[in-house]
């Protein structure tokens, strides 16, 4: 929450760009499409402060509405990517990263698991080959997934999928990074829930 007023602060910052974009008629540009990933990755982070669900257990409007403008965004960079010509890009494959984060926040797992496959094999198709902080985060995010979706049946593959994204970053020296915390933090509850002894124990 003490977050919140950069987040505000970058959120408008992003659609001032991109309000400079749409008026110099460069919405179908690579700058255009990372001005509104960006902004999508920030109304994903303003969604996540919300609360997920009220005192009675119903959802929260204002986090819907948070996670449903940060996909209308995500449509608007897929469509300025795909005229630029950069469908297999890490920028391609981190945008549907992006989607994949969003349908996971909103329960929709089939949906969430299918852009996050669509992400990977992006990934290795393009420059990074899978290497790299983006990559690295997607394993992450996927192993968020594993849990969210099946609880402590998730636990073995997300374990693994957090493994893959800590030795991923620990290889490229990434380890001062925020994404690395998170894998690392990710990684030890995995295996205290697990009872110990890593994915392969």
């Amino acid at each position: 929450e003490a977050q919140r007023p950069q987040i505000e602060s970058a959120l408008k910052a992003y659609r001032e760009a991109a309000q400079i974009c749409e008026e110099q008629g460069l919405t179908r540009t690579a700058t255009y499409g990372r001005v509104k990933v960006l902004t999508a990755i920030t109304l994903g982070q303003l969604a996540r402060l919300a609360p997920s669900a009220s005192a009675d257990g119903r959802a929260l409007p204002e986090r819907a509405k948070a996670i449903h403008d940060s996909l209308r965004e995500a449509s608007a960079a897929k469509e300025a990517f795909l005229a630029a010509d950069l469908r297999v890009s890490d920028e391609f494959a981190n945008l549907l990263k992006v989607v994949g984060i969003n349908h996971r926040e909103l329960r929709a797992f089939r949906d969430a698991r299918a852009f996050f496959e669509e992400a990977r094999e992006t990934f290795l198709q393009s420059e990074s080959q899978g290497q790299g902080l983006w990559y690295c985060d997607l394993m992450t995010q996927m192993g968020v997934l594993e849990e969210a979706e099946l609880g402590r049946r998730g636990l073995p593959r997300a374990l693994q999928l957090y493994e893959t994204a800590v030795a991923g970053l620990e290889r490229v020296n990434l380890q001062h990074l925020p994404q690395y915390a998170e894998a690392k933090r990710r990684c030890g509850e995995a295996e205290r829930a697990l009872g110990g002894g890593g994915s392969r124990g």
